[in-house]
C-alpha cells in the first residue's frame, strides 16, 4: 500500500512537472516571432553600418585599437573584436567627431566610401584624403593641395 501511494505521487509530481514544462514552452514558442523580428530588424540595421554606410571599417585591417569609439563612440562601437560604425554622422558636430577619428587613426582603417564632394574636401583638408575610396576618375581634388608658390608650366605660344 506504501509503495502504491509513493508511485501515485511520483505520478502526480512528474505529470505537474510536465503542465508546468508544456506552459513554459508555450509562453517561449509564442515570443518567437517577436524575437526573429527583433533579430531580424538588428540584423540589417549591422548590414546597414558596415556594408553600404559611406563611412566604414575596412574589418581586415582593423586591430581593435579603440580609437574610433573613444573619439567617437555615438558613432562607433566594438562589436565582436573589432570596430564597426554604430550610426552614420547626421549632425556637423558628428561629422567633426567622425572627422577626428579619421585624423587619429592609427592604421586607415576608417574609411570613406561615399562622393560627397564636401565630406572629400573636408578629408582633403585635414589630411586624410587617402582615406576616400571614391573611384580615381570622379576625383574632383587632387590628393595633395596645390601650394600657392608652385612655378606655372611654361607657354607653349611664341611671341
Amino acid at each position: 500500500m506504501l509503495e502504491s501511494a509513493r508511485l501515485s505521487a511520483a505520478i502526480v509530481a512528474l505529470v505537474l512537472l510536465l503542465f508546468f514544462a508544456a506552459i513554459a514552452f508555450a509562453v517561449w514558442v509564442s515570443h518567437l516571432p517577436a524575437r526573429t523580428r527583433a533579430l531580424k530588424k538588428r540584423e540589417r540595421a549591422l548590414q546597414r553600418t558596415t556594408t553600404s554606410s559611406e563611412i566604414y571599417v575596412d574589418s581586415q585591417c582593423c586591430t581593435s585599437c579603440g580609437v574610433p569609439w573613444s573619439v567617437a563612440p555615438d558613432l562607433f562601437e566594438e562589436r565582436d573584436n573589432a570596430c564597426v560604425v554604430r550610426q552614420q554622422p547626421r549632425t556637423v558636430p558628428e561629422l567633426r567627431r567622425a572627422l577626428k577619428v579619421f585624423v587619429a587613426q592609427d592604421l586607415g582603417c576608417v574609411r570613406y566610401r561615399g562622393t560627397d564632394p564636401r565630406v572629400v574636401a573636408l578629408l582633403t583638408k585635414v589630411g586624410c584624403r587617402t582615406h576616400c575610396d571614391e573611384p580615381e576618375s570622379q576625383r574632383s581634388l587632387p590628393l595633395v593641395a596645390a601650394s600657392s608658390t608652385a612655378a606655372r608650366p611654361a607657354s607653349s605660344s611664341s611671341t
